[in-house]
């Protein structure tokens, strides 16, 4: 399950069929709103021993211009996302082993991380009743945090467009 953030709005069809101004937006989203999108979704596995990659897609058609940056992480996924309550069994014929202690490394939409923590006296288990994983919703929390930016950037697009139309 990807994880993205992606924006739309609605431009009017004389907008978008001027390429100069459509170019314009593009170039706005590519150079000013992508990497912001990249530097945040980046903030939010700082702490991570194992870093997810983040990839980056976009376009500049006659009917949509858009940028993206996602990861199809499933590790990531599930901190996005959060997990019901499930139960974990070992792989093997083995039992589990763990320390039953936990520090998060995150907290929901707060896009920042740390090292998680483990404490605690080792045991061991036939099996576990996890409790579940609250959602992070990072993707919500930058989409949110992007949007003011992200309408600035495609108005002043916009309006470099038609001064130069005139």
């Amino acid at each position: 399950m990807p994880i993205s953030v992606e924006i739309n709005v609605e431009v009017p069809e004389l907008v978008l069929n001027s390429s100069f101004i459509r170019n314009q937006i593009y170039r706005a989203l590519q150079t000013q709103i992508r990497p912001k999108i990249h530097k945040l979704f980046d903030q939010t596995i700082e702490g991570w021993s194992d870093k997810p990659a983040f990839h980056e897609s976009g376009h500049n058609w006659l009917s949509e211009v858009a940028v993206r940056v996602w990861t199809d992480n499933a590790r990531y996924a599930y901190v996005n996302n959060g997990t019901p309550p499930h139960t974990i069994t070992p792989r093997g014929r083995g039992m589990l082993r763990f320390r039953p202690g936990y520090t998060a490394g995150t907290r929901p939409r707060v896009l920042s991380s740390k090292k998680p923590g483990r404490f605690g006296d080792y045991v061991s288990a036939w099996r576990v009743k996890h409790p579940g994983i609250e959602a992070r919703n990072f993707d919500v929390e930058i989409a949110e945090q992007i949007f003011p930016e992200f309408v600035d950037a495609v108005n002043e697009a916009i309006h470099l467009g038609i001064n130069f139309a005139k």
